[in-house]
């Protein structure tokens, strides 16, 4: 029996680890969370997510639910290390559009690029294999890009080694116990 179906359609290209330069789609704010949804720009992985988007059913009206959460940065207003990190993602936004300025306004942050890392996620898969992924995305500027200026590797924090002391032999009489 002959079945229809193109492979290359469904073939899928996981995103590698890396830094890359994207162009910001979309920006949704409900209450005081802003979600920031972009996509790839340039290279291998160029428009990967509106592929997806669009493969997904997503329509010309936006729908956020369907665009890949891992083109999605969020920024939860009721935490203060959100405010601090939203500072410097509008630097960054800055420091990679010659022309922009912030304004308060989020719909001026549309189409605008921005240098986003995807850093090393290690992992087991179900079968106690170990495999190489990409975690969460990370804004940076595109000059930092551009210069390979960033890292991949997760910060590795040195555990305090134990020290290992020769046990000692002593015998505790019973008079040397205090009552």
């Amino acid at each position: 029996m002959k079945f229809e179906f193109n492979k290359k359609e469904w073939e899928t290209t996981f995103l590698k680890p890396g830094g890359y330069i994207a162009k910001i789609k979309n920006v949704v704010v409900v209450d005081e969370k802003i979600s920031i949804v972009f996509d790839i720009v340039e290279g291998e992985f160029k428009d990967n997510f509106m592929k997806e988007y669009q493969k997904n059913g997503g329509s010309p009206k936006f729908d956020i639910n369907k665009w890949n959460k891992k083109a999605i940065v969020n920024f939860d207003f009721q935490y203060t290390g959100a405010k601090y990190a939203f500072a410097q993602f509008l630097n960054d936004l800055e420091s990679s559009n010659q022309s922009f300025s912030w304004n308060n306004e989020t719909n001026d942050l549309k189409n605008k690029l921005i240098g986003v890392v995807y850093k090393k996620n290690t992992y087991e898969d179900k079968f106690g294999d170990e495999k190489i992924g990409t975690d969460f995305p990370i804004f940076t500027s595109t000059k930092n890009i551009s210069t390979n200026n960033f890292s991949i590797e997760d910060k590795v924090i040195e555990s305090k080694k134990e020290t290992s002391t020769s046990a000692q032999s002593f015998d505790i009489m019973e008079d040397d116990i205090e009552f």
